[in-house]
């Protein structure tokens, strides 16, 4: 984050270490709270993603595991794992989702991030089981609904072609 951002945008930003990060659920009481820190067994945003679950209070917190308002990336992530932690996350029963961006907090919060990746995921099996080509695909067709969301242009061609290796070595 440090080396991507200007400056500006991380100003006052500091960063805190976690002393594990979680391999599977694990539940710690802090200050009266139950917290689950769930993770995710496959990457999917990042290597090492989990998600954060309080059950008594019905909110939980994603992180960039959920796009909201804009376009994430699958550069250090999986299709599949993204797919499955989407999965995962909609499993728990909530009220309220904190993204780790934008402002939609209620039972919608995931339906964009499921059905941009879905659509990935359909568009590029097709090209794989008809041996197209991934120049042969058209993206920015298929995603016009998320056009204008904010990171589009800068990350959708990379996320299909990141979905398109992944894909094509687990068809092999």
């Amino acid at each position: 984050m440090f080396e991507k951002l200007h400056a500006n945008a991380i100003k006052g930003t500091k960063i805190v270490k976690l002393d594990e990060t979680p391999k599977a659920t694990i539940t710690k009481t802090i200050g009266g709270e139950e917290f689950e820190f769930v993770a995710v067994p496959n990457k999917a945003h990042t290597p090492n993603d989990f998600f954060l679950y309080m059950p008594k209070r019905k909110i939980l917190f994603t992180g960039d595991l959920a796009m909201n308002g804009c376009v994430t990336s699958n550069r250090d992530g999986s299709l599949m794992g993204q797919l499955k932690a989407i999965e995962m996350m909609r499993a728990k029963e909530w009220n309220n989702l904190v993204a780790g961006h934008g402002f939609i907090t209620d039972k919608t919060a995931l339906d964009k991030a499921d059905r941009y990746f879905k659509l990935i995921y359909e568009s590029v099996k097709n090209a794989l089981e008809n041996d197209e080509e991934l120049t042969n695909l058209v993206p920015n067709e298929i995603m016009k609904e998320f056009k204008d969301k904010a990171m589009f242009k800068a990350l959708n061609e990379q996320n299909y072609n990141e979905a398109y290796t992944e894909l094509d070595f687990l068809e092999d």
